[in-house]
Formats: C-alpha cells, structure tokens, sequence
C-alpha cells in the first residue's frame, strides 16, 4: 500500500482549498485570503495573531517583573532608611487614629492595618502603623512616651493620670465625677 500526496494545490486563483491540504503543502509564495483576519496573504508560520501573542504575552511578563522589583527595591529602601536612624523615645499626645481595610473581594480574606497619629512636643507629627491592641487602648488626648524608629513602631507608655480632687476628665471630653460610693 502506498500514500500518495494530495494532488489539488492552493491557488494564486482564489481562496478553493481542499480539505486535505496542509500549510507545509503551499507552494512557497502562496496566497491566502487577503480578507482573512488570520494573516497579510501570504503563507507562513509568523503571521497575524499568531506572531503578535508571543510578544504580547512577552510585554506582560515584562510588566509584572518590572512591578515586583520595584516593589522590592521600595521595600528595601524603607528598611534601609529606618535602620539608618536612631530609635527615639519622646513624649507625645496622640491625636489620631484610623483603620485601613484591605482585601474582602473575591474571596481574598481581609487584613486591618491600625495607625495613631502622634504629636511631639516640637509640634511634628508622626503618623505610625502599630498593632490592633495598642490601636484599641489609647484615645485621641492620651500622653506619653512614644518609642520608634523613623516609620517604625516600638512602644508607646501611657502616663496615667491620678485625679486629687475626685474629678475624672476624658480625653478632650467633660469633667465625670465617679459616682458616690
């Protein structure tokens, strides 16, 4: 038994091809449809779609390598920076707080991040990433000893404040009166 190769051809004449001809059949110089999305018409491996998604796929890659080391290189200079300095232990007032949420959509899990905004006495203000349980004792109006090390957080002691004359203040608030007892 012997094979023998299709004996119809691709055309210069029109797009009539059977369905047992293969790309490597073409003559070289053949002619595709010039309308095809596909290709430019002529014949060969690289054309169209099919030369332009390694590239694409190649930018891609690109970008994403160049936006993880940037990442890193922003990360290191951060460390850098705060190695660098000395750590501080000043007296300071916090005067605010926030919460920063991140994450919760498609099935990403949430992550809170806690900062307090403290002022020192030259009148600086330094706004500081510090852990949950911290971010839930002190109020806006406490003082104290901040200690921290450029954007990173040590320590804040809060002065506790004992009333002579019976009378309670919140922070920023009226003067409470515990009750008689």
């Amino acid at each position: 038994m012997s094979l023998t190769a299709p004996t119809s051809r691709w055309s210069q004449d029109g797009p009539d091809l059977p369905d047992d001809v293969f790309l490597e059949d073409l003559p070289a110089g053949g002619v595709l449809d010039p309308g095809s999305p596909f290709g430019s018409g002529t014949a060969s491996t690289g054309d169209g779609l099919f030369a332009v998604a390694p590239l694409f796929l190649g930018v891609v890659v690109l970008v994403v390598v160049v936006m993880v080391v940037v990442r890193l290189a922003q990360g290191a200079r951060t460390i850098a920076e705060n190695s660098a300095q000395p750590e501080r232990t000043v007296s300071a007032r916090v005067i605010g707080k926030r919460t920063q949420v991140e994450g919760g959509g498609n099935d990403t899990p949430v992550r809170s991040l806690y900062f307090v905004t403290f002022q020192l006495p030259d009148g600086e203000r330094v706004e500081l990433k510090v852990p949950a349980r911290l971010h839930g004792q002190v109020a806006e109006g406490d003082e104290g000893r901040l200690t921290h090390q450029g954007t990173w957080f040590r320590g804040f002691e809060r002065r506790r404040v004992i009333p002579v004359d019976g009378t309670w203040e919140a922070p920023g608030g009226p003067s409470l009166t515990p009750p008689p007892g």
